[in-house]
């Protein structure tokens, strides 16, 4: 069995996306056994994110996880 797990985005206290904690993020869900992460999805916080943010996390996450 595949489990997948739906990853809450991380922010700086200026509200900017936290790249470097998401990689850390994607660490752990691998190391505890996870298969796959939905970064971006209807359950996060996509809705307050710029295109660009969308496009910048889910290139860190999909980067991270291909390591």
């Amino acid at each position: 069995m595949e489990i997948f797990t739906t990853m809450i985005t991380p922010y700086n206290s200026d509200g900017s996306v936290d790249y470097k904690t998401a990689e850390k993020y994607v660490d752990f869900y691998f190391n505890n056994g996870i298969d796959g992460i939905f970064a971006i999805c209807q359950s996060s916080e996509i809705f307050f994110l710029s295109l660009e943010e969308r496009v910048a996390l889910n290139r860190t996450v999909y980067a991270r996880a291909k390591e």
